[in-house]
């Protein structure tokens, strides 16, 4: 029995040198097998496999990339094509299949061929998330400790290389569509290389950024110098600095706005924001960030700047009085006028509302038109009332108010413009006066005034007023001519021709 070990001990050598050898091989698998697509690596998988165990068949199924087709490798006894046996080799492979349990190994009929097969299914990946390998041999004494570790070692490699090319089809994917949304957008994505740390000697890679600009992409990472060469001449150094500032932990933030040049030659505004990646020591050795094209943005904030400067000017120009008043009729801010006006400083006007300001016979009507814009009946209106000046007098106003609306309707704030009417009330209650002091003197003598209106300046045409001068004649309000023809009637006849040739 000694004896017969003894003589054994050579094979078992050779065979565990086998074994060793054809380990170190399927170890350099993955380095060969990075270079292959799906198909390529089933095909050379299915070879490796037969060449390292003694196998009558072997049937591989490889999941596709996303959403592509599984891929399919067979080996059959006698034939390397599989022709007529897909059906076969499909219910083998199938996960449903109940007579094959994952890697344990078991005897049935040869499904292709007589007698019987030792077949064993065996998972790749994680779950079988990469595929499927079933082996078949007629050996009784598959499978072997070192048929077990080849397999796995040829399995492994072969796992190893589908989930890298899975994961980077997801992150291709994942690009691809991330380019295609930020393509539809006005966000630019750059990556900043700087492998020793310092800025100008950095590489720069632009998503979408070209494209904004109106320049074709370019094929290799723009330099240091390219780049700054499109900013704005004033912003250059800005950005430059900003940069350099936030690489260097002067700042906590990398956020700045700049203007970059088009290839037409005109300048777009971006908001720039990044984050760095540093190394071990502490160096950053890459920038990633985006830039946000806001020039609608700065256009609109110029445009809203000049109005508001315009409305300012208008506001303290002083033609009239101007408040900005609250829904609760506070003033939040008043013009210089106004203050002369009613006499009040500025800080005194602003602690009072428009309601104590206004006469009580006055204030009604005010707040009636007032509640009937806060219902959103009308935006604005005009009344004529009376404002208390600081030392009790009173003045007379013409008075316009436009209410000024958020978004959802409801009112944020009033525009009123105060226009003292108190000489032109002045100068009407005086001509009232002295019209009637003229129309009772004229009715207490024997002088009649008229007034002929003639619009389009014909006087046959015309309409008649009088004065004191049909009551003379005894002629009552409801017998009084107001035309030309019907007064030249109340004439006699022996003097109408005369009248009418005078006039």
């Amino acid at each position: 029995m000694k004896l017969q070990e003894a003589e054994n001990i050579p094979d078992q050598e050779n065979k565990y040198r086998r074994t060793i050898r054809d380990v170190v091989a399927l170890c350099a698998l993955a380095a060969v097998w990075v270079r292959y697509d799906r198909k390529l690596l089933a095909h050379s998988l299915v070879e490796v496999v037969l060449n390292a165990l003694p196998l009558d068949f072997v049937l591989l199924q490889l999941r596709g990339l996303q959403g592509a087709p599984d891929v399919l490798d067979a080996r059959l006894p006698g034939r390397p094509a599989w022709d007529n046996q897909k059906e076969k080799i499909a219910a083998l492979l199938a996960p449903s299949s109940t007579e094959l349990p994952h890697n344990e190994a078991r005897s049935i009929p040869n499904p292709f061929g007589s007698g019987a097969v030792r077949i064993m299914r065996v998972a790749i990946g994680l779950d079988g998330e990469e595929g499927v390998v079933v082996l078949g041999t007629q050996r009784t004494d598959f499978p072997t400790e070192e048929d077990r570790l080849l397999l796995s070692m040829a399995l492994n490699q072969a796992a190893i290389v589908l989930q890298r090319q899975r994961t980077e089809e997801a992150m291709r994917v994942a690009a691809a569509k991330l380019q295609l949304a930020v393509r539809g957008s006005n966000i630019g994505i750059w990556e900043i290389d700087m492998p020793d740390g310092i800025l100008r000697n950095a590489h720069i890679d632009y998503m979408n950024v070209w494209e904004q600009l109106g320049y074709d992409r370019p094929l290799a990472p723009a330099d240091f110098d390219t780049a700054i060469a499109l900013i704005h001449p004033d912003d250059s150094t800005h950005t430059e600095l900003s940069i350099g500032a936030y690489l260097s932990a002067a700042s906590k933030n990398l956020e700045f706005e700049h203007r970059v040049r088009c290839k037409d030659g005109s300048y777009r505004w971006m908001l720039t924001r990044g984050v760095a990646i540093r190394n071990s020591a502490g160096i950053p050795i890459r920038l990633v960030g985006s830039s946000v094209d806001i020039t609608d943005r700065k256009r609109a904030e110029e445009a809203l700047r000049k109005s508001e400067n315009r409305f300012r000017d208008y506001f303290e120009l002083g033609l009239v009085g101007m408040a900005i008043t609250s829904p609760t009729k506070g003033c939040l801010e008043v013009n210089e006028q106004l203050c002369r006006l009613l006499g009040y400083t500025r800080e005194e006007l602003l602690q009072k509302d428009w309601a104590e300001l206004t006469h009580p016979d006055d204030l009604a009507a005010d707040v009636a038109q007032f509640n009937r814009v806060m219902a959103g009946e009308i935006d604005g209106y005009t009344l004529d009332k009376r404002f208390i000046r600081k030392g009790g007098q009173f003045i007379d106003v013409t008075i316009s108010v436009n209410c000024m609306r958020r978004v959802d309707g409801s009112c944020d704030s009033f525009l009123a413009l105060v226009q003292d009417v108190t000489e032109r009330t002045q100068a009407q209650e005086a001509l009232r006066v002295a019209k009637g002091r003229l129309d009772s003197a004229m009715r207490g003598s024997n002088i009649g005034i008229w007034e002929v209106d003639m619009p389009d300046g014909n006087f046959q045409t015309g309409r008649v007023r009088h004065i004191n001068f049909w009551e003379h004649l005894g002629y009552s309000a409801a017998e009084i001519a107001l035309d030309v023809p019907t007064s030249l009637d109340f004439a006699h006849p022996d003097d109408r021709q005369h009248t009418q040739d005078a006039f």
